[in-house]
């Protein structure tokens, strides 16, 4: 069964997907309304969502250089504890996005808050995940090289 509307706005879901072959994703929702086809994959990225946890941190990783000017913290702890959880999915080896603008669940921005040092095992993403019709991840890839600054908003799911 598809994740509901009720669902989607009722939760900040991590998905977990490869994307074009090169490297691994995560998106946290925040309480926004997915793409109709990542709706309907519900099983497999709830699959794929229990596989992270079995993941080794064995990256190093990097923060978006630009986060401070794409995000308000208050002080640096709301910052760090902001990024923490974002940095767990980096040292696993996933570029880690989270949904720009809360208020709007329909808005379909997202900006990267951390990622791995490039290092050659990044880009084989491991085969326990499940990749049965996860066709569009060529599309979010050409999303994200088609986006002048990557370290900026980037509409991950356009043309989705």
């Amino acid at each position: 069964m598809a994740f509901t509307i009720e669902e989607q706005l009722c939760s900040d879901m991590d998905i977990f997907f490869p994307c074009n072959g090169l490297f691994r994703l995560h998106v946290a929702t925040a309480g926004g309304v997915l793409p109709e086809k990542l709706m309907n994959l519900d099983k497999i990225l709830n699959y794929n969502a229990k596989q992270f946890r079995s993941y080794k941190q064995q990256f190093e990783y990097i923060i978006n250089p630009n986060l401070d000017e794409i995000k308000f913290f208050k002080s640096s702890f709301h910052r760090q504890l902001y990024i923490e959880d974002f940095v767990d999915k980096a040292r696993k080896g996933f570029v880690s996005f989270d949904k720009s603008d809360i208020n709007d669940p329909y808005d379909k921005l997202f900006h990267v808050v951390a990622y791995p040092k490039p290092t050659s095992e990044i880009f084989f993403f491991h085969p326990k995940f499940d990749l049965r019709e996860i066709q569009f991840s060529e599309t979010i890839y050409q999303n994200i090289i088609d986006s002048n600054n990557t370290f900026g908003k980037i509409n991950l799911f356009s043309n989705i």
